[in-house]
């Protein structure tokens, strides 16, 4: 589980290495998908100025390394259990009222 917020690369980053060098799922949750971007945010005082530090684009480019983004803070359960259901050779059904994840990367 990895948890990122708005500004900076770091997401992106890591992103990258899970496409890259992982093997296991990954799933994350990103804080700030309301923020307003060029406002500062948070206790850091982050500021969105650059493609890919809004919370929008880092679960686009957090999806698109085949990362599963919880879409807020109470689903981050869910959606790990759900993951982890889908997992080749899990005998575990997906949770209760659950979507199976159709494609993991």
């Amino acid at each position: 589980m990895m948890i990122g917020e708005i500004g900076g690369p770091q997401e992106a980053e890591a992103a990258a290495f899970v496409r890259d060098r992982m093997t296991k799922p990954v799933v994350a949750y990103v804080a700030g998908l309301s923020a307003p971007k060029g406002r500062k945010m948070g206790h850091a005082g982050a500021i969105i100025s650059a493609f890919g530090e809004s919370a929008h684009e880092k679960v686009e480019i957090l999806e698109a390394a085949g990362i599963v983004v919880a879409p807020n803070p109470s689903a981050m359960g869910e959606t790990v259990a759900r993951v982890l259901a889908e997992r080749p050779g899990s005998d575990a059904p997906a949770p209760d009222g659950m979507a199976r994840v159709s494609a993991l990367a």
